[in-house]
């Protein structure tokens, strides 16, 4: 066999697929039906995800301003035990566990949340209870993790 090198490749022709068989339907193209319901689901799928994170926000920022919250951070940095168990600066950590009730002129509290300095990490622990719209600490307790030894705060 030779090739003739003088003239450009042609592919041999194709031929075009065979009619289908009498009484069958023409295949039918896609409406994108299922490309919109996918579409939609992550959408639902999004503002499901971002309105959790929408209420963890909200709830988590109601303890971190309540006055019980701020008390027990601020007895903690001021506190020379924890200063020397942590260090300084101390920071509080983004979590926070519990509950702040409060009703008319009463309530009661009971939160954990951690803290840390450049020496280490710890939880604070605060119970209180508020009469006439005034809270009384009942505990207020840091517990360093490399001592697990509890710093009493309640004065």
């Amino acid at each position: 066999m030779t090739v003739d090198y003088t003239k450009p490749y042609q592919p041999p022709p194709q031929q075009p697929p065979p009619p289908a068989p009498p009484g069958y339907p023409p295949p039918s193209k896609s409406s994108g039906c299922l490309k919109l319901l996918g579409i939609g689901c992550v959408v639902v799928m999004l503002a499901s995800i971002a309105f959790v994170a929408g209420v963890f926000y909200f709830v988590f920022h109601l303890i971190k301003s309540s006055e019980v919250y701020q008390e027990g951070l601020h007895r903690a940095q001021q506190n020379a035990e924890v200063q020397a168990a942590l260090g300084t600066p101390i920071e509080p950590g983004w979590w926070v566990m519990g509950n702040v009730n409060l009703n008319d002129d009463g309530g009661h509290a009971n939160i954990h949340y951690p803290i840390e300095g450049p020496k280490g990490k710890a939880e604070v622990h605060v119970i209180a209870s508020r009469s006439r719209s005034q809270w009384v600490y009942d505990t207020i307790t840091v517990e360093p993790d490399a001592t697990h030894r509890k710093i009493d705060l309640t004065r």
